[in-house]
């Protein structure tokens, strides 16, 4: 999908986070507001890899009239701090500050964005938000933190990171927890405290299902249309309706932008974006 020349220019900014300054683009919408979304990002390298095609999809859906948000995490992009340093309890703090912050400059409910793991923390801020959430939009979520966690190790790890013992343990989901990390682990660069390790150890979207009280669009995006939805993600889905939540789902076909560092394959994807977003 071609973008309209006059989007408007975003507007960069800091927002004071729990830890450090925050770096946060702010693209406004062209006319009447119609809704505020606040993008919540992905784990490491992925929203670097991603960061262009948010960044489009941000000045899309300025013209059409929703305000949109997007903020490097602590440790990450261009805010402060260092990797080894990021905490999920930081970037869950963080995030609810931001939901604050919109409340208190007029925003009177939220739409919650995720890519990956950052739909995972989206689901969980939707739970704590202090700004009631409008709704929950998921690019293809992240269902349990473990399983993302050690597909990143596996995928990332250079044989000079660690000792050959200690890497094959490392990436493995259950010989990771027995193992008793006291210093950061290094995954191609990449610094990972045993504090963040453990806490998305233990991470499983479905039983924020409970604590959500808006609606879902969960949007699966799949490398064609032979490509069938994870059975984990079909199952987390019939559970939450089952409870009463409502969950929308729609199938978007791209290569998965955020695991390259190109926007060369990304053309599906737009293509198909206006029929998950009917309204937009």
């Amino acid at each position: 999908m071609a973008l309209p020349g006059n989007a408007p220019f975003a507007v960069g900014s800091f927002f004071s986070g729990s830890r450090g300054r925050l770096y946060m683009m702010d693209y406004p919408a062209v006319g009447e507001p119609r809704g505020t979304i606040l993008y919540v990002a992905p784990f490491a390298t992925e929203a670097g890899h991603s960061r262009r095609v948010v960044a489009r999809l941000a000045r899309l859906l300025s013209q059409k009239n929703y305000r949109t948000v997007v903020v490097d995490h602590y440790g990450c992009g261009d805010s402060e701090g260092n990797f080894e340093d990021a905490r999920w309890e930081i970037w869950r703090e963080d995030t609810l500050s931001v939901c604050e912050w919109l409340g208190a400059s007029g925003c009177e409910r939220v739409i919650l964005c995720g890519l990956r793991l950052g739909a995972l923390l989206a689901a969980e801020v939707a739970t704590l938000s202090p700004l009631p959430v409008e709704q929950l939009i998921f690019f293809q979520p992240a269902l349990n933190g473990a399983a993302s966690l050690s597909q990143f190790i596996r995928s990332h790890m250079q044989p000079e990171d660690l000792p050959a013992e200690i890497a094959l343990k490392v990436s493995d989901t259950g010989q990771r927890r027995t193992l008793s990390l006291t210093n950061p682990v290094n995954i191609d660069g990449y610094l990972l405290a045993p504090g963040l390790i453990r806490t998305i150890d233990n991470l499983k979207m479905e039983p924020f299902g409970a604590g959500i009280h808006a609606p879902i669009h969960w949007l699966r995006i799949l490398k064609s249309k032979d490509e069938r939805p994870s059975a984990g993600s079909l199952r987390v889905i019939q559970n939450w309706r089952a409870h009463g939540l409502r969950v929308d789902t729609s199938n978007m076909f791209s290569w998965p932008f955020w695991a390259i560092a190109t926007v060369a394959t990304t053309e599906d994807f737009f293509a198909t974006l206006p029929a998950a977003f009917p309204e937009a």
